[in-house]
């Protein structure tokens, strides 16, 4: 049985979510009516669009993006 990648330690140092088997996530995926393959595969994704245009992220970094969340009034 397959399970969706859950292994290191996620944003901010804290424990990723258990890990859940392929075929709910699939599940999951057809009732959000998205690609499972974004959860069960790692991706690296990099803006190159966005930053060959210049523009210009409030938080570029994770850990800064998450703190200004979760200290938002």
């Amino acid at each position: 049985m397959k399970y969706a990648l859950a292994g290191g330690t996620g944003a901010r140092g804290q424990r990723p979510a258990p890990t859940a088997p392929a075929s709910m996530v699939r599940l999951g995926a057809r009732l959000l009516r998205t690609d499972p393959a974004l959860a069960l595969t790692r991706r690296r994704c990099v803006p190159t669009r966005l930053l060959g245009s210049a523009f210009h992220f409030r938080h570029p970094d994770l850990n800064e993006a998450l703190t200004h969340l979760l200290t938002a009034p």
